[in-house]
């Protein structure tokens, strides 16, 4: 149900704009996906570009002090030289391992990304939701604001998000609702993001209540890698509790979305591998201009990996056109077609099926 609407959202925008080009490229998205070929025919139509490495908090499930990379904000001035590098660009998500809303630039970003008819979103952890950003957000144009929220008591939000005031979140979050109302505004469209762990699961069903109270609609709950470092460390995955027990809460989760008409999104209870589309469709790039085939892939160094080898190039020193479909990125899609995957793929959560 979710998914689906990004997909009409990509068809609307360009019908928007009526690019002949425009209309001519998402064929082209749409044969890539069925052909997977090494050498793409499309141009890609959706990024994630990293805003910010710099949190104002310390979850638990994160891995930002796994990182050492210098510049914790993406500048202005570097934001224009990627996303210039993409004619087609129509959907753009503005969120990294950091909090967004601590990087002073990102108001412009996402005006600059906005005048060019660009759907543009990020996601906030909403503690920065104050009376003069909420009003920034608005008259932004931002399109679409996931908040992640992981609990639906103080209790368990507060002991996932360190440092966070679960009252004051949710405070926050309607009084964003409340501007857009007083203004007459139909964006930024609220979402709740939620990752799933052991310490919130049996909360679902009352996150689907707290949504439908703060007039949101719809709730995305996304599952965990399950390797790495980090994880190891955790005993928070929902992965690890018997199988009856996710079932049972995930049907009540499911009747309470739907007799209150939330649309949600929750993650495989078993392994269900599947195609990986992203190396044809979209990327990740960092703040510092280096291209990953996804997100994934930046968590280098929590994983044992060098981020470096999963970097096609760098958008702030090369032309895009020259990485899309160079040696290494083809390289990169044969072995995901042929079975021998890169090693950063086989702890993927949607390779895997877990997400």
């Amino acid at each position: 149900m979710i998914q689906g609407r990004y997909k009409r959202l990509a068809l609307k925008l360009e019908l928007d704009r009526f690019s002949v080009g425009g209309i001519y490229n998402l064929g082209l998205n749409y044969l890539a996906t069925k052909t997977l070929p090494s050498i793409a025919p499309n141009r890609l139509t959706a990024i994630q570009v990293e805003s910010s490495l710099a949190c104002n908090l310390k979850c638990k499930m994160c891995v930002r002090e796994y990182f050492d990379r210098g510049n914790p904000h993406l500048t202005f001035e570097k934001f224009k030289t990627i996303i210039d590098q993409f004619p087609y660009l129509r959907q753009l998500n503005l969120t990294g391992i950091g909090e967004p809303l601590l990087n002073k630039d990102i108001f412009k970003m996402v005006e600059y990304a906005s005048k060019q008819k660009i759907y543009v979103r990020f996601t906030t952890n909403a503690t920065l939701l104050t009376a003069q950003n909420n009003e920034k957000i608005i008259r932004s144009g931002l399109d679409e604001l996931r908040v992640s929220l992981d609990g639906a008591t103080a209790r368990t939000f507060e002991d996932i998000r360190a440092g966070s005031c679960f009252k004051e979140v949710i405070e926050n979050i309607g009084a964003l609702n409340r501007l857009k109302q007083s203004l007459g505004a139909s964006k930024p469209i609220i979402e709740i993001n939620t990752v799933a762990l052991k310490e919130n699961i049996n909360e679902f069903p009352q996150l689907v209540e707290l949504a439908a109270f703060l007039n949101i609609k719809s709730i995305f709950f996304a599952g965990l890698d399950v390797e790495g470092a980090k994880y190891a460390e955790i005993s928070s995955l929902i992965y690890k509790l018997p199988r009856p027990e996710i079932e049972e809460i995930f049907a009540r989760t499911r009747i309470r979305a739907k007799e209150l008409g939330v649309a949600i999104r929750l993650p495989s209870i078993i392994p269900q591998p599947r195609k990986c589309f992203l190396p044809w469709l979209t990327n990740y790039i960092t703040l510092d201009g280096d291209l990953m085939p996804c997100c994934h892939c930046v968590d280098g160094k929590n994983r044992g990996e060098v981020i470096g080898d999963y970097s096609f190039g760098n958008l702030l020193s090369q032309e895009f056109e020259g990485i899309w479909n160079s040696d290494k990125y083809q390289h990169f899609r044969k072995r995901l077609n042929n079975g021998n995957l890169p090693h950063i793929c086989k702890k993927c959560a949607v390779v895997s099926g877990m997400d």
